[in-house]
């Protein structure tokens, strides 16, 4: 399984309770208080880390 696929995964079924889209990035906050970002680098990579409660990384990786 790839990384893509393991974050999928790992999404699958969260309920989104806040959602900031800027420019290049992504934040969401989920109603069981885990959080995901989505970043742009300046190189046009997409990095994406999901954080648990307390703010911990749960996954991340570039997609």
């Amino acid at each position: 399984m790839n990384d893509r696929h393991e974050l999928e995964r790992l999404l699958e079924g969260k309920v989104i309770k806040q959602a900031d889209l800027s420019n290049g990035t992504v934040k969401l906050v989920f109603s069981d208080g885990t959080r995901f970002e989505r970043e742009k680098t300046f190189e046009g990579m997409i990095h994406a880390t999901l954080y648990s409660t307390t703010g911990e990384v749960i996954f991340s990786t570039r997609i």
